[in-house]
């Protein structure tokens, strides 16, 4: 978790929605300077913060109305802060919630270096992430309907019926952070020397955990000679050849590649070379 602890003479917390938003100004002593409702308009906004525009921030929750919000403060060099959801409904959660409320909390976040930060994606890149997502969905409902029609022809014994993703690699320092960024790391909880279990499965990219969950799912199915996985190792106490234990090879694989590819970005096609076929290979520590 990353915190924003830059100091401004003025700071700025909007509550957004898609057609209004909520603002809050604070001055550095605590002081409500502004605190009102108006329309999502970047006029609007640029003239209720006008007279604070010397040294103020502007933060907003992650949500999915934020790109125009970004985009207005880099034009006009205004420090914007894209605050994590999650994080910050574990930090301000209370009883009482509206948009009045929740600007004012956002605001305080960010005045005592608290608020939890997100990755605000490049605007140049933001469409290619969009269409990818929203292809991932129509992907998965469309072999949803598929497979009612190859049971059918399963089922008459009819003949058989007779894919590249690119993605920018650099911003994550190492292949820890892309696993967990995957929802491929489970993040323990402890108190007292006693770990009750863990946390944090719904933080990171949920599409990227379903196409390496699938990708496990199919090398296992294109190699036989793997232990099955009702079989367990000595060693590792766990099934050699279950979905879980073989998951973390694709993302270390694609980290790796694009990696060492030039600009980080690369093309991968879902050939058996992308795989393997190799047997007996023992997983990774």
């Amino acid at each position: 978790m990353r915190f924003y602890t830059m100091q401004h003479r003025y700071d700025c917390g909007i509550d957004l929605h898609a057609r209004s938003l909520y603002v809050c100004i604070l001055s550095q002593s605590g002081e409500v300077l502004v605190h009102r409702n108006l329309p999502a308009d970047p006029d609007a906004l640029l003239s209720a913060i006008a007279p604070y525009r010397d040294d103020i921030a502007v933060a907003v929750e992650c949500i999915f109305t934020w790109y125009w919000l970004a985009d207005l403060c880099r034009r006009e060099k205004i420090p914007f802060v894209l605050g994590h959801a999650l994080y910050m409904k574990a930090i301000h959660g209370g009883k009482t919630k509206n948009d009045r409320i929740d600007s004012r909390k956002i605001a305080g976040l960010l005045r005592s270096g608290m608020l939890p930060m997100a990755y605000v994606y490049p605007a140049e890149m933001r469409g290619t992430r969009d269409l990818m997502r929203r292809r991932t969905y129509l992907v998965r409902r469309r072999a949803d309907l598929l497979a009612h029609i190859q049971n059918s022809n399963s089922q008459h014994n009819l003949p058989e019926f007779g894919r590249k993703i690119a993605y920018h690699i650099h911003r994550f320092p190492r292949v820890q952070d892309f696993a967990s960024y995957a929802r491929l790391v489970k993040c323990a909880k402890e108190s007292a020397g006693k770990r009750p279990g863990s946390s944090g499965q719904k933080i990171g990219n949920v599409h990227l955990k379903w196409a390496f969950s699938e990708a496990a799912v199919l090398f296992i199915r294109a190699n036989p000679c793997i232990p099955v996985a009702t079989t367990t190792t000595p060693v590792l106490g766990r099934n050699v050849g279950s979905p879980s234990r073989l998951i973390g090879w694709p993302s270390r694989s694609l980290y790796i590649t694009m990696s060492l590819s030039t600009g980080g970005c690369v093309l991968l096609p879902p050939s058996p070379e992308i795989t393997g076929k190799r047997c007996g290979v023992q997983p990774y520590p």
